[in-house]
């Protein structure tokens, strides 16, 4: 991500977007968001939405109480009534409080917006995305508007109290009582459900969020449940902007449809790529692999490709093999070939690729099997090989050694410049031999010392510290000879 960023022009930086996912309030994400001037969200998000509850809402086992998502379905509804400044009655919607945003009280300062009138936070948001076009400051302002998560612990209507008899199993409680001490608990246990949305993905055009650090890392049934939580909200954030497109214009506030229908034609006109990374960590998440195949199924409608990535085979199911237009192979397990071969009819030349050549990258690339579905030809098999640079593979390495290198190189020089001089130094694309040579050569010095894991470490991290130090002298060498040589013509 940041060799893309670093390619693109200054001012177009930020539309290339990394975030590393804590249980941050500055990784907030609001699941009660709704479009710019929209008070209710449209349908594809509403449906987002109530699975995100439901999930939140789930026993302990992983079950959904009888009547459960009929009752979610009524609150997420009227939640939204509520809060809008639309309604005659029945509702309340947030006032401005000055000092929630600075961006947005600045705005109201410089266009003399007088709060005495324009009460409301979504008064506000009209005003500054009607009159003064102002539509991102709008949007900030929105996030202060919509109802948060936190707005459905107290939530009550005459439609919901119609639950109060619909228990939890054989328990005494009522699903409305289960339903407001989940979302309470969710609130306080997850720093990123607390507060109205923070991060902001709107304005990028490559996205990327590592959730790994808000994942469960345990296995248990709650960790299971947090990396479900971590997983559909990051197909919130990257997603309900989307899957929307002009044709449901409609679904949107009047007064906002040529914003709207600007947006969207230029969001469809672009095919779009999104991906799932690491999948096998949603093994224990049925909820989430719910929501992905709708959105496999919904991807060509809003010219949508939407790729999966596990490390296991069995974590495709048989609705998404079918769904697929291509199935790409890197490599696999003994221990999963036979249900490849099974679930895939592979032919025979394609079990021997898979048996005998499919043994991970290398310095000529990295070999892999296609199975593509093509429209009014049938299937095709593809034996192919991926092959890139030496200074594209050093920005892809992912292995533990490189990485700690190549970070080492971005302290010191641009990350162009650094990719450039390890393609140089390292054309193959990796410094894990040498890295794990010198290593041996450190322990050999003295075979009497025994080295702790600690130890080991201490040892490499040495070790990749000097690569980078020779690296980086190189690099000043050669640039400097570069110069003298040309001050010579």
């Amino acid at each position: 991500c940041a060799g893309i960023r670093e390619g693109r022009a200054g001012e177009r930086r930020h539309e290339v977007l990394f975030k590393s996912m804590g249980m941050r309030e500055d990784c907030a994400i609001n699941p009660v968001d709704t479009p710019l001037g929209c008070r209710k969200p449209i349908t594809t998000h509403e449906e987002a939405l109530e699975d995100f509850l439901c999930l939140l809402a789930e026993n302990d086992d992983g079950t959904l109480p009888p009547h459960m998502a009929d009752m979610i379905s009524v609150i997420v509804s009227e939640i939204y009534t509520y809060y809008s400044d639309k309604e005659r009655r029945n509702n309340q919607p947030k006032r401005y409080e000055r000092g929630r945003n600075r961006l947005v009280d600045e705005a109201i300062e410089r266009y003399n917006i007088d709060t005495s009138v324009h009460r409301y936070w979504y008064s506000i948001v009209d005003v500054l995305s009607m009159e003064h076009k102002e539509h991102h400051l709008a949007s900030i302002a929105q996030r202060f508007a919509v109802p948060e998560l936190r707005d459905l612990i107290p939530f009550n209507s005459e439609n919901i109290k119609q639950y109060r008899e619909v228990r939890v199993g054989s328990t005494s409680q009522d699903i409305i009582s289960s339903f407001k001490l989940r979302i309470e608990a969710a609130v306080t246990k997850y720093a990123i459900l607390s507060c109205p949305t923070q991060l902001d993905v709107s304005q990028a055009k490559i996205a990327i969020l590592d959730i790994k650090d808000i994942c469960g890392q345990s296995g248990s049934q709650a960790a299971n449940k947090q990396t479900s939580v971590a997983y559909s909200l990051g197909m919130i954030a990257i997603c309900s902007g989307l899957y929307q497109k002009t044709t449901e214009i409609d679904e949107f506030n009047p007064d906002y449809y040529k914003y709207h229908f600007d947006r969207l034609t230029r969001i469809q006109e672009v095919p779009k790529r999104l991906i799932f990374d690491e999948y096998h960590v949603t093994a224990g998440s049925p909820r989430i692999r719910i929501q992905t195949e709708r959105y496999m199924r919904t991807g060509r409608k809003y010219n949508i490709m939407l790729s999966i990535a596990s490390q296991i085979f069995a974590d495709f199911d048989e609705n998404m093999l079918k769904l697929a237009s291509g199935i790409w192979i890197m490599g696999c397990e003994d221990r999963e070939r036979a249900d490849l071969k099974a679930r895939l009819d592979l032919s025979p030349s394609a079990i021997d690729h898979l048996e005998r050549h499919l043994n991970g990258p290398d310095a000529t690339g990295a070999p892999f099997l296609a199975l593509l579905n093509m429209a009014g030809s049938g299937r095709h098999e593809h034996f192919l090989k991926n092959t890139i640079g030496p200074i594209k593979t050093w920005a892809f390495s992912t292995t533990a050694e490189d990485t700690s290198l190549r970070s080492r190189l971005y302290g010191r020089m641009s990350p162009a410049a650094a990719r450039a001089a390890l393609a140089q130094r390292f054309p193959r694309g990796s410094a894990v031999a040498e890295i794990t040579q010198r290593i041996n050569e450190k322990a050999n010095q003295d075979k009497s010392i025994i080295l702790s894991p600690a130890d080991k470490e201490k040892a490499k991290s040495s070790v990749i510290e000097e690569m980078a130090e020779e690296v980086f002298n190189i690099w000043v060498l050669g640039n400097r000879l570069e110069a003298e040589y040309e001050n010579s013509l």
